[in-house]
């Protein structure tokens, strides 16, 4: 589910070749889900 979502947000084939690698790594999928979460809670406060 989480990662259907970020392959939307992500529309060019390069960038979404290197989310893919990147959520493979479970240390980035740590930091990109961080990430994620930061931007969905500010959206959600605004």
């Amino acid at each position: 589910m989480k990662k259907a979502i970020a392959l939307k947000l992500i529309k060019s084939k390069t960038a979404r070749q290197v989310a893919i690698k990147a959520l493979k790594n479970p240390r980035v999928r740590k930091i990109v889900v961080n990430q994620a979460k930061r931007r969905v809670l500010g959206k959600q406060r605004s």
